[in-house]
């Protein structure tokens, strides 16, 4: 995550909510990803979505 500009605090908040069962935004078909960028690599394409921790409607 820290390769994505996660700070320690929210990956351990992260974490945290993972492991007590709940839910990611990026496991939630209702969250839409604040960005969303693509790139190639040697080993394939891949997309990288960026959620908000902001949770105002």
């Amino acid at each position: 995550m820290a390769s994505y500009g996660v700070d320690a605090r929210t990956q351990n908040t992260l974490i945290e909510t993972y492991l007590s069962g709940g839910t990611w935004d990026s496991m939630s078909s209702a969250a839409q990803p604040r960005s969303v960028v693509g790139y190639s690599a040697a080993d394939g394409d891949y997309t990288v979505n960026t959620y908000t921790t902001d949770r105002s409607p």
